[in-house]
């Protein structure tokens, strides 16, 4: 999703109303990540945090995919070390509330 939004804020665009327009039925993974503004651009570098925006479209998004499997933080190993495992943990632990958004089980066949 850091992908999707990178390229809102360097087109446009926005992000939630191209995903308020996708059916998410399929949606097994989500990805996110951080990245760097270079020379007035947004880059999906894998380099940072998960900006706040992000995650709201994580959350936005979890409710809505029945099938979601995961959510998967994605970081370059030599960012990993530079971020400390404090702020590692403290991605997961965000990735994890918005896990607990997820359908109920059942909700993929109508029996919740």
């Amino acid at each position: 999703l850091f992908n999707l939004y990178c390229d809102a804020r360097n087109q446009g665009f926005d992000a939630q109303a191209v995903l308020d327009r996708l059916c998410l039925d399929h949606v097994v993974e989500i990805h996110v990540a951080g990245g760097v503004t270079h020379e007035g651009y947004l880059l999906d570098a894998h380099n940072d945090v998960v900006p706040e925006e992000v995650w709201a479209l994580v959350d936005a998004v979890v409710p809505r995919a029945p099938r979601l499997g995961g959510i998967v933080y994605e970081v370059l190993p030599s960012q990993a070390a530079k971020l400390g495992v404090d702020t590692i943990l403290e991605q997961l632990e965000r990735a994890r509330r918005s896990w607990a958004l997820r359908p109920a089980a059942g909700a993929i066949d109508g029996a919740a």
